[in-house]
């Protein structure tokens, strides 16, 4: 995803990623000092990375769900990221609908049978905060077991408690496209209607009678005796009932359904997704125009992919994105220490940058890093888990902090 290609990521409007390690939530104030909030550098160092309306930041993935948009009357897209042996979050269920699209690598999911609450609301999402998911259902049956491959998709339905986690070799990005059912029930749109006729009734809107349910006033001097009579309460609630039958009906739920739908599309059609959908279109057909661009640092890393052609960083090229020296008593960030990077692939990676510190003159593709490493002292065992992204991950970092660069 390339956050550079967003207007409204660069506003900053959208949330920031959210990073997860073996299950739990990174706390933003790690994030930031371990990682400078940078997903790239928190999946060096086996994070796995959710970005939550991941169409508002790829315009790919905002076509998408415009495209969608016309069949469904709301969905959106969130992206998940996660390194080789990991997984992100336990096991859960969601308050809405999905698809799950395997975009790269695989991943190995286990949907499970038994369904704790049937078409939760978003308050009922088992294994997520706090509402912990039935013992009888992780230990039951499963439905599906199944590995994922790029290019497969598997449905989700409402409320039904799932988990994937990668293999040990293979990372995995898959976008989830959410179809916020929820909103749709017919349940959830007769509480709003029901709610707004009651609402509009001022004799409704009256504390009751305060004898009613109160037992201290049962033998109160102005009580008649330890009864009270209900009639008149009774009489509003039936009066209440018939206007709500009356306005309450599969024409006025229609109705603001068709409402609901409208602005929904309106809303989607004027927003993020088409001005990032224009945006990116512009910067296609001016993507050849001007080469003046830096070779280090953050904006030449928004501009790594897989094809790009990288080099060692040369002394000066290092030291103009080396940041100034902090105060006494600073908080040290993460691009003072440079990066942390999980054990099982830092040899790998650091082999790379010594072979080509090594040959000042060698330019390689990205996606051909690897092949360094096939006459090093790497010893096999330790490249199994250096993937694609890996590489990528590891190449965007390093070119921010100055120590590979470019090759304009």
């Amino acid at each position: 995803i390339d956050n550079d290609a967003s207007p409204t990521a660069a506003a900053g409007t959208l949330d920031p990623p959210l990073f997860f390690r073996n299950q739990i939530p990174v706390q933003f104030p790690e994030v930031q000092s371990m990682y400078n909030c940078n997903p790239f550098a928190a999946y060096l160092d086996g994070c796995s990375v959710v970005l939550n309306h991941a169409d508002h930041l790829c315009p790919l993935l905002a076509a998408f769900c415009e495209d969608l948009q016309r069949s469904f009357p709301h969905c959106y897209c969130n992206g998940y990221l996660t390194p080789p042996g990991a997984q992100a979050v336990p096991a859960h269920a969601d308050d809405r609908d999905v698809f799950v699209v395997q975009l790269l690598g695989e991943k190995v999911w286990k949907v499970y049978k038994d369904v704790p609450i049937p078409y939760p609301y978003p308050k009922e999402q088992v294994g997520k905060a706090g509402l912990d998911v039935p013992d009888k259902v992780l230990e039951g049956p499963t439905a599906i077991e199944t590995t994922l491959r790029q290019g497969d998709v598997l449905y989700m339905p409402r409320g039904h408690v799932h988990e994937a986690r990668t293999e040990s070799n293979q990372p995995s990005f898959h976008a989830t496209v959410a179809i916020a059912t929820h909103d749709w029930t017919l349940a959830g749109n007769m509480t709003e209607m029901i709610s707004r006729t009651l609402a509009s009734n001022v004799e409704l809107r009256l504390a009751v009678d305060r004898h009613i349910g109160n037992d201290n006033n049962a033998s109160s001097s102005d009580t008649a005796d330890n009864g009270y009579d209900l009639s008149l309460l009774q009489a509003q609630i039936d009066s209440a009932m018939d206007e709500i039958q009356k306005k309450v009906t599969a024409e006025q739920i229609a109705r603001q359904l068709e409402v609901k739908y409208t602005a929904q599309r309106s809303k989607m059609c004027s927003g993020a997704r088409m001005a990032l959908i224009r945006d990116y279109q512009n910067t296609l057909s001016n993507e050849n125009k001007g080469n003046n661009k830096a070779s280090v640092g953050p904006e030449a890393s928004q501009r790594v992919l897989m094809g790009t052609i990288v080099r060692a960083a040369t002394d000066e090229e290092r030291e103009s994105v080396r940041p100034p020296p902090r105060p006494a008593g600073a908080v040290t960030a993460a691009s003072d220490r440079g990066l942390t990077v999980r054990e099982e692939t830092s040899l790998s990676l650091m082999t790379i940058v010594q072979r080509l510190k090594q040959d000042r003159s060698l330019k390689v593709k990205v996606s051909d890093l690897r092949s360094l490493l096939d006459h090093s002292d790497v010893d096999e065992s330790n490249t199994d888990m250096v993937c694609a992204l890996s590489i990528l991950s590891f190449v965007r970092a390093a070119v921010e902090l100055g120590a590979i660069a470019v090759a304009n």
